[in-house]
C-alpha cells in the first residue's frame, strides 16, 4: 500500500512532506496536536494560515468507512482546534471532505485515506460557491450523527462533505463526477490565493505561520 499519509505518521523522515517541504524548512514533523486515532497537521497548499487537517492514523478511506468510536474523538478533536483558531483568529471554521469510501471510485477526492479539511473563515460562505459544485443533489443534514446513521444505512461511492461557519452541514451523497479538489477551487478566491491546487503551490509561509500558531497556544 503506497500512501502518503501512513507513510508520513509511520516513517517521517522517508515521507513525501519532508523529503520536498520538511527538510528545507528544519521540520522532521509537521503534527501540531494528537489523540489515539487522529493527527493534526497543516495542510500543504494552505491558502491560508490556521488551515489544516484532521487525519485518521489508520488507515480508513473516509469517515464514512470509520468506527463510530473514532468518529466521535475526530469530532472533539475538530471542536478543539476550532477553538484554538478561534482564540488565536477570531475566525470561525469551514469544515470539509471529499469523501471516498469505495476504493474503486476515486470521486472529487485527491488522496485515499480520511482527512478532513478545517480552515478559518471570516463569514457564511456556501451559498456564494454552491453555484459552482456540479450537482442538484444537495442535501442539509441536521449534525454529524445523523450523518453518520445515513452512512450505516447507504454507504455512497463517493460524496462531498461541506459545513459552513453557521454550523449548516451540506452533503452531496454522489461526487463521481466532480473534480478534484473542488471545495479548494471554490474557496481559493475568496482567500486571495491564485492558486488552489496544493500540488502545484504548497504556501510554505502560511504552513509555517500555523505551525507557529499552534505552537504558541501551548505557552
Amino acid at each position: 500500500m503506497n500512501c502518503c499519509f501512513c507513510e508520513e505518521y509511520m516513517h517521517p523522515l522517508q515521507s513525501q512532506f519532508y523529503k520536498e517541504i520538511g527538510c528545507k524548512i528544519g521540520c522532521p514533523t509537521r503534527i501540531l496536536l494528537e489523540t489515539d486515532n487522529w493527527l493534526v497537521i497543516p495542510t500543504v497548499g494552505s491558502l491560508t494560515v490556521g488551515y489544516v487537517l484532521l487525519v485518521c492514523k489508520q488507515h480508513y478511506l473516509s469517515l464514512a468507512n470509520i468506527p463510530w468510536t473514532s468518529y466521535r474523538e475526530m469530532l472533539t478533536l475538530k471542536m478543539n482546534v476550532e477553538s484554538i483558531l478561534h482564540k488565536q483568529l477570531g475566525l470561525h471554521c469551514l469544515t470539509f471532505e471529499h469523501g471516498t469510501p469505495n476504493p474503486l471510485s476515486k470521486g472529487a477526492n485527491s488522496v485515499d485515506h480520511v482527512h478532513i479539511h478545517v480552515l478559518p473563515f471570516e463569514r457564511p460562505i456556501w451559498h456564494d460557491i454552491e453555484t459552482d459544485v456540479p450537482s442538484k443533489d444537495i442535501e442539509v443534514v441536521a449534525n454529524y450523527g445523523s450523518l453518520y446513521s445515513i452512512w450505516q444505512t447507504q454507504l455512497p461511492s463517493s460524496y462531498l462533505l461541506f459545513q459552513d461557519i453557521n454550523q449548516k452541514i451540506y452533503y452531496i451523497p454522489d461526487a463521481s463526477n466532480m473534480p478534484s479538489q473542488l471545495f479548494r477551487k471554490c474557496l481559493a478566491p475568496y482567500l486571495g490565493e491564485p492558486c488552489w491546487d496544493w500540488k502545484s503551490e504548497a504556501y510554505v509561509d502560511s504552513m509555517v505561520h500555523t505551525m507557529a500558531l499552534f505552537k504558541h497556544s501551548f505557552r
